[in-house]
């Protein structure tokens, strides 16, 4: 298969999974989302596959990349790292979560309030938001009760079932995120306000769109660490 790029010496070719792209790549996640590629739920599908999926160029896709990459801090190679040292990183975006989505529920509430007779699509969300919260207050709980234990314990022989839910569960948080990101404009209020007048009604706008994004990118990162790095040591295969 012919090459299309090496970046931070990864040979990519148009088979190269998703998921190790933006794994090993600093700043190749944000790449990924922002061209609505799925790189979690669908990290085994092939580069060549995803570019195709949205209608992109492989070549100017890595090309993104690569200046991402320029400037993206390192971070730790989690696929080297112990499991008890992944599982420890996987709990601290669970604190994350329990942080932020308090917090981005208030800003949506209020913005729907104040702002959602002018952009009704806040009411939208602000509508759905409940149920999203809910749906990942129930997930972390069961990973930290049914999940991690068994794993301390070294008893992962009956997680097959668990692993499966556990996975249907993220492609319907990547749903949700695929619905919020459209609700606020994939987020372009980021670039089209990124210096508002103190006095811009869009500015309360745009610092919920900064929270929302960054948000996006931890869940996805907190997905990506058990479908493509957990997962498939305690159920290889699966």
């Amino acid at each position: 298969m012919t090459t299309l790029a090496t970046i931070n010496n990864l040979v990519i070719t148009r088979d190269t999974p998703a998921f190790i792209i933006a794994s090993a790549i600093p700043g190749a996640a944000r790449v990924f989302t922002r061209n609505r590629m799925d790189w979690c739920c669908k990290g085994l599908m092939s580069l060549g596959n995803h570019c195709a999926e949205v209608g992109a160029d492989p070549i100017a896709f890595l090309e993104e990349i690569a200046d991402e990459a320029a400037s993206a801090p390192t971070g730790p190679n989690w696929a080297a790292k112990s499991t008890p040292e992944l599982v420890a990183h996987i709990l601290t975006f669970h604190e994350a979560h329990r942080r932020d989505l308090p917090e981005l529920s208030a800003m949506i509430t209020e913005l729907a309030v104040t702002q959602g007779e002018r952009r009704p699509v806040l009411r939208e969300l602000a509508a759905a938001f409940p149920t999203f919260m809910a749906e990942t207050y129930h997930h972390l709980e069961m990973e930290e009760r049914d999940l991690f234990p068994p794993i301390a314990a070294g008893e992962t022989a009956g997680l097959a079932a668990l692993i499966r839910r556990l996975r249907d569960e993220h492609e319907g948080h990547d749903h949700r995120l695929v619905a919020f990101r459209d609700w606020c404009e994939d987020y372009r209020t980021l670039r089209r306000f990124a210096y508002p007048l103190p006095n811009d009604p869009d500015r309360p706008i745009n610092a919920l769109h900064l929270r929302l994004e960054g948000f996006e990118a931890d869940l996805m990162e907190h997905m990506h660490l058990e479908n493509n790095l957990l997962f498939p040591r305690l159920q290889p295969g699966a």
